[in-house]
């Protein structure tokens, strides 16, 4: 199922969906405050202490929920040129590992 795909909307909210999830799970995990959860959060920017050492727990953890495989050394919440992603962007960059769009930059590896 290509991201363009009838399917698509569903599959990417979906995503969004368990990525707000985990997000929450991990804050509350740590003790730690998180702010309300929507398509343009930021996490890395606007989510307390979530930085590149959270951040691939909630890989992790995400990964296992959608069932889609996130390669270990990839940084979701980072697009390929470094600059930090949305809820939203970083639902569709999952999605586009299962099911790639024609013409899509390749999601950032670190």
């Amino acid at each position: 199922m290509p991201v363009t795909s009838p399917e698509a909307p569903r599959e990417i909210e979906r995503v969004k969906r368990n990525l707000i999830d985990v997000i929450k799970d991990v804050q509350s995990g740590g003790g730690l405050e998180c702010p309300p959860l929507e398509g343009g959060t930021m996490p890395l920017e606007d989510v307390p202490e979530f930085d590149s050492t959270i951040a691939p727990v909630a890989t992790s953890l995400l990964s296992a929920r959608v069932d889609i495989p996130i390669p270990d050394d990839m940084n979701i919440f980072v697009d390929p040129d470094g600059a930090s992603r949305s809820i939203d962007q970083v639902a569709l960059a999952v999605c586009d590992l299962q099911h790639p769009r024609t013409g899509s930059k390749a999601p950032a590896h670190e």
